[in-house]
């Protein structure tokens, strides 16, 4: 059986890191083999005969590829591994790395160097004003890469469908608007006696209108905070508990931000708006033919 994997060499420091990142260890190594680590969640598909090589105690083989070899003869770099244990990290990483120790890579291959260096971020780090300062630093040797650029496609195709579900909401609250639209009219006619006491009180059109008007805010505003409370709610119980699932294996990933909180807010509270005040025009011929 052959199979492509990116083999990754790290040091001890990188589980402190990554914090979802965990290592089991089987055994020791008992040839002289260099060490990797499979993923835990990929072992019954692409190692079926995995079981048998760590009962036998039989190493595997690798050919690593050197992309900085000139000749055809030297490319490949034949190398027996022994399957010391396994990690977990997620399942992307899972089906696509090997893992193992960054100092026993570089002793197979004969370099103390590295190709790659990953750099982990504080969230709040301003990451255009990191890679310049980086490139100032490094020079134009080093190419610099920062996760979004390297995944520019998926990040495309996830604005598309935040986009996208922003339309749907906004569609859902205009739908649901017509039910506010409603209510404060079904209202006014149930208080059309009442109005034509204010207004032959005194009271002007304009401060029997803001009195629906504030009315139809009010239920807005209510109905807005209680919607994002409860989502909160619902994105906390699922962080912690991971009830929702994708294939019965995958938590599904919530993930509730400022930004999209205000965005939410912010729509709601422009429709209900003008909802409101559209509710209000026909008021003036209510209390005029309900003389």
């Amino acid at each position: 059986m052959n199979i492509f994997f990116f083999l990754k060499g790290v040091d001890i420091e990188y589980g402190k890191v990554m914090k979802k990142f965990r290592k089991i260890n089987l055994k020791n190594n008992r040839f002289d083999s260099l060490n990797i680590y499979v993923g835990w969640s990929y072992v019954e598909s692409y190692f079926p005969m995995l079981s048998h090589v760590i009962n036998m105690n039989m190493p595997l083989q690798m050919f690593i590829i050197d992309s900085d070899k000139n000749t055809f003869s030297s490319f490949f770099m034949k190398k027996k591994i022994s399957v010391r244990g396994f990690f977990y990290f997620s399942p992307k990483m899972d089906r696509k790395y090997l893992f193992c120790d960054l100092y026993d890579l570089q002793d197979t291959m004969k370099k103390k160097v590295f190709h790659t260096l990953e750099i982990k971020t504080h969230k709040n780090v301003n990451m255009y004003n990191l890679k310049h300062s980086l490139l100032k630093k490094l020079g134009s040797k080093f190419n610099i890469i920062t996760r979004v650029e390297r995944e520019d496609i998926f990040y495309k195709v996830m604005n598309t469908e935040k986009i996208f579900i922003y339309f749907l909401f906004i569609l859902i609250t205009l739908i649901t608007g017509f039910n506010l639209f409603s209510a404060i009219c079904i209202l006014q006619l149930d208080k059309i006696k009442e109005l034509f006491a204010l207004w032959s009180m005194g009271f002007s059109l304009y401060r029997i209108k803001m009195i629906f008007f504030y009315m139809g805010l009010m239920i807005t505003t209510f109905g807005c905070l209680s919607g994002v409370f409860f989502s909160y709610i619902l994105s906390f119980i699922q962080e912690k508990y991971k009830i929702f699932k994708i294939a019965k294996k995958i938590p599904f990933p919530v993930k509730i931000t400022l930004k999209d909180s205000y965005m939410v807010i912010c729509i709601i509270l422009i429709i209900g708006s003008i909802i409101s005040f559209y509710s209000l025009r026909k008021i003036s011929n209510m209390i005029f033919y309900s003389k």
